[in-house]
């Protein structure tokens, strides 16, 4: 078992023999501050497979999807959150309603996890959820669907909006942020992604960051564009070659730096480019 340590989550990857897997989002009642625990397994091959039967010795409070679908394909992946106003753990994620894809959040109220709230339904697939927390507890998810990226907030002790169009494009991520912002992809033709950030004022203005011809270290075509915020610094970084993480950060004029480039040795090393990346922006805010 591999086990990582963040504030406050716990996320725990694990594995068994024969085929079987297990996963489940979980609180932990171990301490006075509560901690959202992750569990997923790997099943034999790179891929972990999302949302898969859950154990069933967990209380079953703690278990936020415990059949993983509602149909025959798979849930998405789950994005963890936690509310800065009252701590509350939250999960947005990509529910298969037997017909396509919706986006759903549910959070940790009462000691149990909240019947999700359905916040897209339609006909066709919303993918890959993304939940953040402006400073004053407004929640924010960005998703894709059909090659457009969308936008929902939620107000402190409010109801989600609508979806809002951002702009063309794919695979997109969130901050949390003072500004609304999010970053994604544009598919270029006949390979390669165009990296953008938007930034909503009245309207959402994007920013073309640089473009690329690399088709993702999965192959897949996604470069995984993630934008960051912490400590008043932002930036954007994203799989430029199989050598090289590009990143983008912001200034304080507000104009968007040209790319850099951190050096990593493969696909077992990005997760800790982007730690270095994250060093370096710290130390030049």
């Amino acid at each position: 078992m591999k086990s990582m340590r963040y504030v406050p989550f716990a996320i725990l990857l694990f594995g068994f023999v024969c085929g079987l897997s297990s996963a489940e989002v979980s609180v932990g009642t171990g301490s006075a501050e509560k901690s959202l625990v992750l569990m997923y397994a790997f099943s034999g091959d790179d891929d972990p497979v999302p949302w898969p039967i859950v154990r069933l010795h967990l209380p079953s409070a703690r278990i936020l999807n415990p059949t993983g679908s509602d149909g025959p394909r798979p849930d998405g992946w789950p994005s963890l959150g936690r509310d800065p106003v009252d701590g509350a753990p939250e999960v947005a994620w990509a529910r298969f309603d037997g017909a396509d894809y919706e986006i759903v959040v549910s959070r940790w109220e009462n000691d149990q996890w909240a019947v999700p709230d359905v916040l897209t339904d339609n006909a066709v697939d919303d993918r890959d959820p993304e939940l953040a927390y402006a400073p004053d507890g407004t929640a924010r998810i960005t998703f894709w669907s059909e090659g457009q990226v969308f936008w929902l907030t939620r107000t402190p002790s409010g109801s989600w909006s609508s979806p809002e169009s951002v702009d063309a494009g794919i695979e997109s991520s969130t901050a949390s942020s003072p500004e609304d912002l999010v970053a994604y992809q544009r598919p270029t033709n006949p390979l390669g992604a165009e990296i953008f950030v938007a930034e909503r004022t009245t309207v959402w203005n994007p920013t073309s960051l640089t473009t690329t011809a690399f088709a993702g270290l999965d192959g897949n075509g996604d470069v995984d564009v993630r934008l960051h915020a912490l400590s008043g610094s932002v930036w954007v970084d994203w799989e430029d070659s199989t050598g090289f993480l590009g990143c983008s950060v912001r200034r304080a004029s507000g104009l968007w730096s040209p790319p850099e480039y951190e050096p990593i040795s493969g696909i077992e090393d990005e997760e800790a480019g982007r730690q270095r990346i994250r060093g370096i922006v710290m130390k030049n805010p």
